[in-house]
């Protein structure tokens, strides 16, 4: 009785252990997998000489949040138009805060989780500039006939969270560069 009572024990001990480890594992291959995403918005911007834009879409609680990856439509002539390249769920562990304009180097505390009422879209213009979209999602350069290339970018910090059992486990932020639209990955804020 008393080896089944160890055994029992040493078996639950390693399922909670296992746990943790695989719900840790999902936030950092997220971050990694965003940041993925963003050079590759920056690269089918440059190479297609279009701009594209990465939507960050809140669910109804703030997690279950997809990310939508977009580029103008090149027949739509008043350059308002927007095709869905790619749509990415994030893990429901997952919950964005809102992001910020511009790089932020120095530690946050950002509005969490991100709402339907805050702006979320990061632009990234065919010469690479990168910066959050005006209000309404409205990219730099678009939604005129005369689509031009920012000469400046603002950049734009991108905020986002591993929640594990209602507590907040890793923070991590992604640094988007105006000037060139290359993103970084900082594991705190």
């Amino acid at each position: 009785m008393v080896a089944v009572a160890i055994v029992s024990t040493v078996g639950a001990m390693g399922t909670v252990v296992y746990r943790r480890a695989v719900s840790g594992a999902t936030s950092p291959a997220f971050a990694r997998s965003f940041v993925t995403l963003v050079h590759e918005a920056r690269h089918r911007a440059m190479t297609l000489g279009r701009s594209t834009r990465l939507r960050i879409v809140p669910g109804s609680t703030g997690l279950a949040t997809v990310i939508r990856s977009e580029v103008l439509d090149p027949a739509d002539a008043t350059n308002s138009t927007w095709l869905v390249n790619t749509s990415t769920s994030a893990p429901l562990r997952i919950e964005f805060c809102e992001p910020a304009v511009g790089v932020s180097l120095v530690s946050a505390t950002p509005t969490c989780p991100i709402t339907t009422a805050m702006n979320s879209t990061l632009c990234i213009a065919p010469n690479g500039r990168a910066s959050l979209a005006a209000t309404g999602g409205v990219c730099p350069g678009t939604g005129s006939a005369t689509a031009s290339q920012p000469s400046t970018g603002a950049g734009a910090t991108i905020y986002f969270r591993g929640t594990q059992e209602q507590r907040n486990d890793v923070r991590y932020k992604v640094l988007v560069w105006g000037l060139t639209g290359l993103p970084k990955l900082v594991d705190q804020w």
